[in-house]
């Protein structure tokens, strides 16, 4: 008896002291740009990197990253283990909506206490906002303009920060570059409508975002993405990546001219160079993988992939041309010349490898650094739904080694490959199976079920493919089968 008891007051005690840990905010709502104060009390194995994060209305810390956060310090910088204390959000630029602050730990996303809270007003617009090009050369002039700003104030101002800034404006990091609506770094009068120019901007090759920021803060009420390129082309591509998708296939550019000008402009890749000096596209037809690039003034290139789809062979292969969504798709491969810096990358489809780095990359030792080699193995890789194509690269070569493979990764169970129709029509006969778009599919026939003749291979656009044919007499078969 007295042993139960103990265990329960134990218990007891145990609980009550885990319990007596408290986590609020001063206020339950606030107006657009007020200070927001986080308190606790009572935190059990407090550490530096304890910290206090913002996050919209049912957002699951780690999935996004925090709107607002600091550490129990108060700043981004790993202070005091605190047991208890207070952390307050000077002019946060919070947009109004339904938001949650947590305490979370030791810079992980383990949710040690949470309290909600809401953002207020009317909130404050900008009609449109943009800038006066999507693409900029280093150093050159950057126009941003905006229309109907609603309650506009001397302290409103245009920020430049990189795209991949890890979530929105917040001081830290700063800006990279700036400017109140009056073009000056200092405020002088409010503009509903206007532009400013960051003259000679200083900024890197990159990709870019300015936003337009409220009242000395970082409430943002416009966003506007651009990239700084240090080419002179600016742009190089075709019009579709794949000859199995129809030739001729449009390779078209954009070239900013260099102080010099253009003197000359050659495309080279097919049987010879071509002039293409007063163009800017033009009309290839391709019948194997072809890298293609455009040469300015003899010294800046730019260059571009036009494939044809490779067939799965004992060198590099994927098993399923179409693969569920709930599991990883192997690639395989048997390559003897393979090296440490061999590697797979997975592309979406339509993307260009000259230009598009992979969304998905291994070397061939399963990490992603450089190791072995491995000449031959598979490796697995979890990929959303949709159309990708995977190449091996023998090293930092531009050139592969096999590919592409195309493939695709569906949704919920994938139909077989199976006639639906078999019927005459009129004199013709027409047959329709099962498909699987972007695949393609050849119709055989026989007369002994022995041997077999090719009639036609029929590329797939959606989930059912038809075909009409003459019969070509008594006693035929017939029978589909997918060629990639």
């Amino acid at each position: 008896m007295n042993r139960l008891f103990l265990l329960f007051l134990a218990c007891f005690l145990t609980l009550s002291a885990r319990a007596q840990f408290s986590f609020s905010l001063d206020r339950a709502q606030y107006e657009p740009g007020e200070t927001i104060t986080a308190s606790w009390s009572g935190r059990d194995a407090a550490t530096t990197t304890d910290w206090i994060g913002i996050y919209p209305r049912n957002t699951v810390p780690g999935s996004v990253a925090s709107t607002r956060w600091f550490y129990v310090s108060g700043t981004r910088t790993p202070g005091a283990a605190l047991t208890s204390g207070s952390v307050s959000f000077t002019n946060p630029g919070l947009a109004v909506r339904e938001w949650s602050a947590f305490f979370l730990s030791n810079d992980g996303y383990s949710i040690v206490g949470s309290a909600d809270f809401s953002v207020v007003g009317n909130r404050d617009t900008v009609a449109s906002f943009s800038l006066d090009k999507p693409v900029y050369r280093p150093g050159e002039s950057i126009t941003a303009s905006w229309t109907n700003r609603s309650n506009p104030v001397a302290t409103d101002w245009v920020g430049i920060y990189p795209r991949n800034l890890d979530g929105v404006p917040d001081g830290s990091p700063g800006s990279t570059i700036w400017l109140y609506v009056n073009g000056a770094q200092s405020a002088t009068s409010p503009l509903a409508s206007g532009s400013v120019t960051f003259s000679s901007p200083a900024l890197p090759e990159g990709s870019w975002r300015a936003y337009f920021l409220a009242n000395d803060g970082y409430e943002s009420l416009a966003t506007f993405d651009f990239d700084v390129v240090a080419s002179p082309i600016l742009g190089f591509m075709p019009d579709h990546l794949f000859i199995d998708d129809g030739v001729p296939i449009t390779l078209s550019w954009v070239i900013s001219p260099p102080a010099e000008g253009i003197q000359s402009l050659v495309l080279s890749g097919g049987p010879a160079p071509i002039d293409v000096i007063s163009r800017d596209t033009i009309d290839v037809s391709p019948t194997t993988s072809t890298l293609y690039t455009l040469t300015l003034n003899g010294t800046v290139s730019a260059s571009t992939w036009v494939f044809k789809a490779a067939s799965p062979s004992q060198a590099f292969s994927i098993p399923a041309p179409v693969n569920p969504d709930d599991q990883p798709v192997p690639v395989s491969w048997n390559f003897p010349a393979a090296t440490p810096e061999s590697w797979i990358g997975i592309w979406a489809d339509g993307s260009d490898p000259a230009s598009t780095p992979p969304a998905f990359r291994l070397f061939l030792n399963g990490t992603d650094s450089p190791g072995g080699p491995v000449p031959s193995g598979s490796l697995s890789f979890p990929l959303p739904v949709g159309s990708w194509f995977s190449l091996l690269f023998p090293n930092d070569f531009p050139a592969p080694a096999f590919g592409p493979l195309r493939f695709n990764v569906a949704s919920g169970p994938l139909p077989p490959l199976a006639f639906r129709e078999f019927a005459f029509v009129g004199t013709d006969l027409i047959l329709r199976w099962d498909s699987q778009p972007s695949r393609s599919y050849e119709v055989l026939s026989s007369t002994d079920l022995s041997s077999w003749s090719t009639e036609a291979i029929v590329p797939a656009t959606s989930s059912s493919t038809s075909h009409f044919l003459k019969p070509l007499g008594p006693n035929r078969f017939y029978r589909i089968r997918e060629k990639n």
